[in-house]
Order: C-alpha cells, then structure tokens, then sequence
C-alpha cells in the first residue's frame, strides 16, 4: 500500500527520506492546518516526526521560516522545545521530533502533579524571556524601541496586515483599534522576548515534554504572556491565574503589573480579527473559512468585553429574540444531518467532515434568527447614529463612520451596541458546537 495519497504527502516523504530516513508511515493530523505524523527509521532506531505546516493565507505576519529559526533559538537557549530535524521549503513545513504528551492541565492525574506542571511552566516562560532580544530581532522580529511601541509590538504586526488587506466595514475592529492607541501605557521594563500565544505546552505524568508554537513570538512587553494565559486557560486548564503570576514572581524575582496585563488582554483579543480580516472576504481563497469566522467572532466579543471590564462599564446583558419560522433552514439541517451517515477514513477526513457539521449547523440556526438579527442591528445602530440603514452591511458603514468620528465620550454607548453586535455573531456558534478556538497542534 502506498504511504502517500496526496502532493503533499510525497513531498513530506520525500524530505524525510532524504535527511532523516526510511518512512514506515504517514497521516494528515486531523486539523484545518496542514500537519503530519510520521513514523521513520533512523540509523536502524525507530523516530517518531511532527511535521508542522504553515497556514497559508496573509497571515501570520512573519512566515513559517521565521518560526523555524525562532524555534531553533529557543531549543538553543535551554527552552524545553522538540529537536527540530530541519525546514522543508516546497511546502513550506517544519519537521521536529514528535515528543510524547498531550495538552490541558485538566487531565492531569493529581492535583500534586498539576501543581508540579504549573512549576514548570512558569520556569519555561522565564526562560523564553530571558532570551536576548538581539537573537529573536536576528531571526527576523521586529525591533521596538518607543514604549508605547514596545507595549503594541505583537499587535502592529496584525494591524499592518488588517490595513494593507481588503476588508468589510468593521466598526467593531475600527473602535478597537482607536480604543487602544488611546490608551495604551508605555512600557516601563526593557522589551523582552515574548511567546505572544503563550502557555502552550505538552506533557506525561507531571512533566512538561514539549513547549509548543512560537509562530507569533517577539521582542515586546512581557505582560503579553500572561494575559494571553487568559484565554489559554479557557480550553487547557492553567489553573487559578492569580496564584501562577505569583508563582512566576517567586520563581524569576520579576514584578507583573495586574492592570498591564489586563490591558494586553484587549490588543490580545484583537490580535486574530485584525489578521484574518482579509481572509474573510474571500472564502475560495481561505484554507478554512468556518475556522476563521468562529476566531474572529469569539476574539470580536473577548475585545468589547474586555475593554468593558478595563473600564468599569457593565454591559447589559443581550438576550436572544424569538427566532422567525423558514422553511431554508431545513436545508442546512438537512446537510448537518447527512454527514452523520458518512464513514469517513482518517483523523483529517473526519475532522473536516465535523466541520461541516458544525458549519451547516451554524447556517440553519443563523437562517432563523437572521431577519430578527438584521432589525436589531439597523434599529441599534440608528438609536445611536440618528441615521437608519437598510441592510446589515450598510448599518456596519454607517457605524464604522460613526466610530471614526467619535470621541471618548461616546465609548460607553458604542460598547454597547458593538456587544450586542458581537453576541448575535457568536449566538448561531454556540448553537453549532464551537466557541471559536482551535485545536492544539502536537
């Protein structure tokens, strides 16, 4: 039987072959990102390989080679990373050792080994921030020297793909963006090297095997870190994050300002929107189009949210109108339906087949609530603005103008608006499974 069944699969074989040795065995991870297991035979000994491809699209900012080299720095530097074997330019792909473990704290066999995991952790960020700057700026990462810049580093990189792409009228991303040159603290520490995406990792029994994903990594503000825990610790369990700030504190004699990290939550959250704004006006063009949509709209809410709670502003709470009879829906249920009776082969065909699940999900509970949803929206944004559109997308302009006019003043009303805006984005998710966060990669 042949190994491969794809363009894709000959070119990782066909690396592997050539620099590490025989292939015994090759499988698409079942994730929307291209990703291979690999089982191989070096020197007569058995080597399990991980080969992590890039996304492919606008984003991230810096390519996948930049990651190679950043990971490379870190597995110098004492940074519990895998070996990597080498970077496959054709596709383009990293291939690393496989290291054993899984992610989530949750899972965990004891509170004493969670313990021990979290001890881990800890060590390992402060040995990616303690780093030379200088290696990571070598590799390709920008240089801030400004303050205010330092605290935005990680954040400009998205924003200057969000302005250089095509994109819908988004008010919701636009009084973000304004939101945060507005009140952004200057740094205080010297920049540091930050995982950005922080927290990921992998592990057996109580040991971290692997620290794991360093695409996003730069030299920046290092309350970035343990805000981005924030939403780590949503789907793989961190545990009470008070308690490891102060374990961090104890363990690296560094100081965490509270109400910085709280900050770098919001720039955080806007991180993917602003990044894949482009992607989403162009669904042929996109690797996986639902994916990107459930990031957007679960980052979107995290954003208004989170500037709410930084600014002392309760949000009311949004509830859900009665959803409109339409016979249409049927025909998304029909196809969620019919997926059930499909006997997909693979950890990838069954991964995309769920997606399509959940994507014809999402779009038969959408089409019950959407004209409801559309007058909500219309009537919303006319209550502020004074000026009644006729369409969802010509409320979004009207809105966007809005916003760009605006002063501080009007922050509060606009929250307001954006949050319900934000909760009917992620209303139909809910109903279809998703909260708008991927999978871990290793």
């Amino acid at each position: 039987m042949s190994l491969v069944t794809t363009h894709e699969d000959a070119i990782v074989v066909s690396w592997i072959e050539r620099h590490v040795g025989e292939v015994r065995s090759v499988s698409r991870q079942g994730r929307w990102r291209p990703a291979w297991y690999v089982e191989a035979t070096a020197k007569g000994e058995p080597v399990s390989l991980y080969v992590r491809g890039a996304r492919g699209g606008r984003f991230p900012p810096l390519p996948l080679s930049y990651e190679a080299k950043v990971h490379r720095v870190f597995y110098e530097q004492g940074v519990k990373v895998p070996k990597l074997y080498g970077y496959i330019e054709e596709l383009p792909a990293m291939v690393m050792e496989r290291a054993p473990g899984r992610p989530n704290m949750a899972t965990a066999e004891s509170d004493a080994a969670r313990e021990r995991l979290r001890q881990q952790l800890a060590d390992q960020m402060r040995k990616i921030h303690e780093v030379n700057p200088a290696l990571i700026v070598a590799a390709g990462a920008p240089d801030p020297k400004d303050p205010h810049e330092v605290t935005l580093c990680h954040y400009r990189q998205a924003e200057q793909l969000y302005l250089s792409g095509d994109r819908a009228p988004s008010p919701d991303l636009e009084f973000v963006r304004g939101w945060i040159e507005r009140n952004a603290p200057p740094c205080e520490k010297p920049p540091c090297v930050i995982a950005m995406d922080a927290g990921q990792f992998i592990f057996e029994g109580d040991e971290i095997t692997a620290m794991l994903d360093f695409e996003f990594a730069c030299v920046g503000d290092i309350h970035a870190d343990f805000s981005a825990l924030k939403t780590r610790d949503t789907f793989e369990a961190i545990g009470d994050l008070e308690s490891f700030y102060r374990l961090y504190e104890e363990r690296s004699g560094e100081h965490l300002d509270r109400r910085r990290i709280d900050f770098q939550n919001i720039p955080f959250m806007a991180y993917t929107p602003l990044e894949v704004a482009h992607e989403l006006l162009y669904p042929d063009k996109t690797p996986d189009y639902y994916e990107y949509y459930r990031w957007h709209a679960y980052s979107v809410q995290a954003a208004v949210e989170d500037i709410a709670r930084y600014t002392g502003l309760a949000l009311a709470p949004y509830e859900l109108p009665k959803p409109t009879r339409n016979r249409y829906a049927h025909l998304s249920s029909a196809i969620a339906a019919s997926t059930l009776n499909v006997d997909a082969q693979g950890d990838f065909s069954q991964a995309m087949l769920e997606k399509i699940r959940m994507n014809a999900g999402y779009l038969a509970f959408r089409e019950h609530f959407a004209r409801v949803f559309e007058d909500e929206y219309i009537a919303d944004v006319a209550a502020l603005t004074g000026t009644t559109a006729t369409s969802e997308w010509d409320a979004d302009v009207v809105l966007e103008a809005f916003v760009h006019g605006a002063g501080p003043e009007s922050d509060a009303a606009i929250l307001q608006v954006l949050y319900r805006k934000a909760r009917r984005m992620m209303a139909p998710i809910e109903g279809a499974g998703g909260r708008g966060i991927g999978v871990g990669w290793n």
